[in-house]
C-alpha cells in the first residue's frame, strides 16, 4: 500500500477526516502537491524537508488538537 492509499483508509475512519497527515516525498512539482492535496493530505513536504519546517508543522498540529 503507498501513502496514497494509506490516507484514503485514515480518511475513512471515524475520527481520520480530522488527522492532520502530511506526505513526505521526493517529488516537488506542482502536479504532486495536487495528487496529495487530492488524496487526502494536509502539508505536502519534499525531503529533505528542513528541520525548521517540520518543528512548525508539528507545532500548528499540536495548536490545532490543543483546540
Amino acid at each position: 500500500m503507498d501513502g496514497y492509499a494509506l490516507v484514503g483508509k485514515i480518511r475513512q475512519l471515524p475520527h481520520g477526516k480530522k488527522l492532520p497527515v502530511a506526505a513526505l516525498t521526493g517529488w516537488g512539482a506542482q502536479v504532486d502537491r495536487i495528487k496529495t492535496t487530492e488524496a487526502g493530505f494536509d502539508h505536502h513536504l519534499v525531503k529533505p524537508a528542513p528541520l525548521p519546517m517540520i518543528e512548525k508543522l508539528l507545532s500548528e498540529f499540536a495548536r490545532k488538537k490543543a483546540t
